[in-house]
């Protein structure tokens, strides 16, 4: 009986070691899973995270279990999008009902990442506002909040407009300053070699080697050889960028000096390849560049991995080479390996593609499955109750009053039905009759507008056309009501509050009155309670209730009244108050007031929309509006406005910070006062040079915008039309516009189809886009610039600022043809362009590097080896450099002989041959119109 113990105190010591073995062997795996997917060994990564994941299931160590799902979440994103999506959701889930906002932060990080990494920005991009929205409500600040900063930044960063870099700039500032708090040595010196890459992007140099120096300071003292090959890579193009070719031949030396004593080919062969292409392209030495270049290709000889980028520029380095020095024969093998290496990317790319869709497709098919069957089980549930209840009745008066209420209650669902039906469609027609009002309100406007700019108008004329405008504007603002109205009725406006000083926001609102109260003569007073607090509210929602509620206040104040405007604080709440004089509301009248289309006296003007508006915007807002009105005395409106965040739920949050009054009237104040200065410089230059006029194309589909449009732009540019989206496509690509305006809603293809189509295209990639419409939603700006427009301008318009607009997107080409006309190299990464752009240049300078020095190399082969029609050619080049492709070509040939003759190595006469000039004479010619000097003389100089 005494072995019996013994026998438990053994088993018990056994089934711990097992478990102990387990836990370790499943740690080993989630470690292994990691690098695996660092490899790109992606199904076996995933079969070592769903390991760890299955034990740790099991095991009450919460923390390992946060760790490996996450895991398991990244690598099932490239081989099971369905488990990713359900342990995602288990993942969120367990972080919510523990209130572990960290973990959830890490969560919607790790998501985020998954769609980051599979280059689906717009995707990605929530997932990191959340993080970033759950650090600020919950107060903390850890590494996974900094890298989702950075992802944000890389996002904005290939948007590759001004204000996209600047955005990725301030991001990684923001993303240092953290780092810097929280200590992290690894992750400040990261964000430096982040920051000197942007900074060399913005073109500030000496930044960018500052950050660089201390980054090489860190990583050179740490065994990282893939941060100090980035290290060394940033010195290369740092001293590239001005043209000190001696020190970047140095660092180059260095690295790879470096890389030989660590065990890291992959990097090592990186850097010999670059330093391949500084031989090749910075000293002109092809025998010194294939030397590196098979050293290089000599590594990657025992690597598995060769398809990959950095395998094909070798490959190509090699093929330049190789022609350069007359080896055809290994030139071509080499170009065809380049070749081969590219289409093996592609495939891999479209295949990667492929599965992903039939991922999505299956995923999407299965969760449809689901729902049908649940929707079919919750049918029979259903009957069955039902003909259990008949079943059990035992009576027949009451199985005849049950089927009574069954065929009742049907048909007043039909009848319910049929009343949504009619509700939607009143809504619909209101939104429909809004938006169809705008445009003919965009054509009485603008000629309005026009008329009035004349100086030989007569007195009577122009108070005709004052009272047009006038009346214009009191109609838009009725269809504005309208709209609104449906939308409130279908639920499409949703509360949005921002952060910002409501005191401050109402005063500004108020100061729109003050003239219309000057001209009736009506004493008008705003005394508001001014402090420093923020306030949540929405901004949109604000201002339309301010100006209803004091408008109509303006409106039915007798000449000599008084309207009064007063604001004050009272808790958590704002209470504002208008009170007017003259216009008294009885009893019975105020329970009618907030009705639709009630008006309290038929005599007055108006439709009687606005305070039923005014009262559903003030109940959406989470308000209360009251009216007390006194006989012989004075009317006033009181609302109150919850104005604490924690009045609001998330979803009604905004995290940006509201613009206040004073920006929009300073940005208001500096456009009116550039527009005739952009006009006139933009009309001048075309004055000079009339054949060389921009050329608009106008895309609508009503042909009285497009002609009115037409008729603003016609004496100073050549305008072309065009009635929907394919047809200004068509267009686009054959004439190479220089800029295009273009309606929205249109049929066959909307405008945004049409910008995006036109962004990615690379003959058309660089032309601004402007979208001019009557779609007035912020979502539908921001859907517009995502697109890639240049500007969002709604109707009705004002064709003063829409002829700003043109000018100043003609004058910021104008700017970027300047950049591009004084490349000796194109350099296309280094100017915020579109990837389209950037092929196109890169495809351009692959040519020149080939033929330039070809003398018989004409106008009409470069267009063939392009791949464009000679016309395409030209008005492409013409928007890039300001230069025709013969110009373009002289141009580049006469940058290249400058170098040549800066060698000091070579006659006159064969630097003219070098370059492809078959006479001497001409090429001296030519040489002093571009440079004002002979050659001869500048080799002297």
């Amino acid at each position: 009986m005494k072995k019996i113990p013994l026998l438990f105190i053994f088993l018990a010591s056994f089934s711990f070691g097992q478990s102990q073995e387990k836990r370790e062997d499943a740690l080993l795996s989630l470690n292994a899973s990691e690098k695996l997917y660092a490899e790109k060994k992606y199904d076996e990564a995933y079969q070592k995270a769903k390991s760890a994941f299955d034990y740790f299931s099991q095991s009450e160590n919460d923390s390992l279990l946060h760790i490996a799902r996450n895991q398991l979440i990244l690598v099932s994103a490239k081989t099971n999008s369905e488990e990713k999506e359900i342990v995602y959701q288990q993942a969120v889930d367990a972080a919510l009902q523990k209130k572990n906002w960290t973990q959830l932060a890490e969560v919607y990080y790790t998501k985020g990442r998954t769609y980051f990494l599979e280059r689906e920005m717009g995707t990605a991009q929530p997932y990191y506002i959340k993080v970033d929205s759950l650090a600020r409500i919950y107060n903390f600040q850890n590494e996974i909040m900094v890298n989702a900063i950075l992802d944000r930044s890389e996002i904005a960063r290939t948007t590759f407009t001004y204000e996209g870099v600047e955005q990725a700039s301030a991001l990684q500032e923001t993303a240092l300053k953290l780092a810097q708090q929280l200590e992290s040595e690894e992750l400040i010196n990261n964000i430096y070699l982040r920051l000197a890459d942007m900074r060399g992007l913005q073109g500030d140099v000496s930044e960018a080697k500052r950050y660089t120096d201390l980054a090489f300071k860190y990583y050179s003292t740490k065994d990282n050889p893939k941060r100090l090959t980035k290290v060394y890579l940033t010195y290369m193009n740092y001293y590239y960028a001005i043209d000190d070719y001696d020190a970047a031949g140095k660092k180059l030396e260095e690295g790879i000096a470096y890389l030989k004593n660590k065990n890291n080919p992959y990097e090592l062969a990186s850097v010999l390849t670059a330093y391949g292409t500084y031989f090749r392209k910075r000293r002109k030495n092809c025998t010194k560049a294939i030397e590196q270049f098979e050293k290089a290709k000599a590594i990657y000889d025992t690597l598995a991995e060769k398809e990959s980028d950095r395998y094909m520029y070798l490959m190509e380095g090699l093929a330049l080479c190789n022609a350069e020095i007359g080896d055809y024969k290994a030139g071509y093998a080499y170009y065809q390996k380049t070749y081969e290496t590219k289409k093996a990317l592609v495939k891999k790319e479209n295949n990667s593609l492929t599965r992903s869709l039939e991922t999505r497709y299956e995923s999407e098919k299965k969760k449809q499955e689901i729902a049908l069957l649940k929707s079919k089980n919750e049918l029979s549930e259903q009957r069955r109750k039902n003909q259990k209840t008949i079943l059990l009745s035992g009576l027949i008066l009451v199985a005849l009053g049950g089927l009574f209420l069954f065929f009742q209650l049907r048909n007043r669902k039909k009848v319910s039905n049929k009343l949504k039906e009619l509700d939607a469609a009143k809504s619909n027609f209101f939104a429909n009759i809004s938006h169809e009002f705008r445009t003919p309100l965009a054509l009485i406007k603008g000629p309005i507008e026009d008329q009035l700019e004349l100086s030989n108008l007569t007195t009577s004329q122009r108070k005709n056309l004052r009272s047009a405008q006038r009346n214009t504007a009191r109609l838009e603002a009725l269809v504005e009501q309208l709209l609104a109205l449906s939308k409130l009725e279908n639920g499409t406006i949703p509360l949005q509050v921002q952060p910002g000083n409501l005191p401050r926001f109402i005063t500004a609102q108020t100061e729109a009155f003050s003239y219309q109260c000057l001209e009736k003569k009506i004493d008008y007073s705003v005394k508001i309670e001014n402090d420093e607090n923020t306030d949540w509210f929405d901004r949109d929602m604000l201002e339309k209730i301010t100006f209803n509620l004091i408008g109509n206040a303006v409106k039915y104040t007798p000449e000599n009244g008084s309207v009064e405007v007063l604001g004050k604080r009272i808790g958590h709440q704002f209470e504002l108050s208008i009170i007017n004089s003259g216009a008294y509301i009885s009893i019975e009248e105020q329970q009618s007031i907030f009705k639709r289309f009630y008006q309290s006296n038929p005599k007055n003007s108006g439709t009687g929309i606005g305070l039923a508006l005014t009262k559903e915007l003030v109940e959406l807002h989470k308000g209360q509006i009251t009216l007390d009105s006194e006989e012989n005395g004075y009317t006033q409106f009181t609302i109150l406005l919850p104005t604490s965040k924690e009045d609001f739920i998330d979803t009604e949050l905004l995290s940006e910070v509201l613009q206040t009054k004073d920006s929009i009237t300073l940005e208001t104040e500096i456009i009116s006062s550039e527009i005739q200065k952009k006009t006139t410089e933009v009309t001048e230059a075309l004055l000079l040079h009339p054949d060389d006029a921009p050329v608009l194309l106008i895309v609508d589909d009503s042909k009285d915008i497009r002609d009115y449009v037409t008729s603003v732009f016609e004496t100073t540019y050549k305008v072309l039309q065009a009635a929907n989206g394919n047809e200004a496509f068509e267009q686009a690509v054959i004439e190479i516009p220089d800029l295009v305006i273009s309606d929205v809603m249109m049929p066959e293809e909307d405008g945004f189809s049409l910008t995006k189509k036109l962004k990615e295209h690379e003959l058309t990639a660089h032309i601004p886009i402007i979208l001019l419409t009557a779609k007035t939603k912020v979502t539908d700006k921001l859907e517009g610039m995502g697109v890639g427009a240049d500007a969002y301008l709604t109707k009705p318009f004002s064709s003063q600022l829409v002829k700003a607009t043109v000018a100043n997107l003609i004058e910021n080409r104008r700017k970027l043809q300047q950049r591009f006309s004084q490349e000796v190299i194109l350099r296309p990464k280094e100017i915020a362009l579109s990837s389209a752009d950037e092929q196109f240049l890169e495809r351009l300078q692959v040519v020149m590097d080939d033929h330039i020095t070809n003398s018989e190399f004409t106008v009409e082969r470069f267009g063939k080896e392009m791949g464009v029609s000679r016309m395409q050619l030209h008005r492409k080049l013409k928007a890039l450099t300001g230069q025709s492709t013969s110009e373009f070509l002289r141009s580049q040939r006469l940058k290249l002989a400058i170098v040549l003759l800066k060698k000091n190595t070579v006659t006159i006469s064969e630097v003219a041959y070098s370059v492809g000039f078959n006479d001497p004479s001409y090429f001296t010619k030519c040489f002093k119109e571009e440079f004002g000097c002979s050659p001869t003389q500048y080799v002297s100089r």
